[in-house]
């Protein structure tokens, strides 16, 4: 049973991880609505960029690029 499951998920993880968002999309837009539901995934997904961009380039880099967009260049 064990090495059946281990075959089941290599085989399909993609869709079964894609069916569980789905479903907990779901049941998010029958209880918070569809607008609370929509910007939650959007502060999700935009958290998991940032740390998967921290993650490549390092907390620094993105510090200072991050710093760079809120600085004023002076000529």
């Amino acid at each position: 049973m064990k090495e059946w499951l281990q075959q089941f998920w290599q085989k399909y993880s993609g869709a079964l991880v894609g069916a569980g968002f789905g479903l907990l999309a779901a049941v998010l837009m029958l209880t918070i609505n569809f607008w609370r539901t929509l910007l939650l995934m959007l502060l999700i997904g935009g958290g998991a960029l940032l740390g998967w961009w921290i993650h490549k380039e390092g907390m620094e880099n993105v510090r200072l690029r991050i710093f760079a967009l809120f600085t004023r260049k002076r000529k």
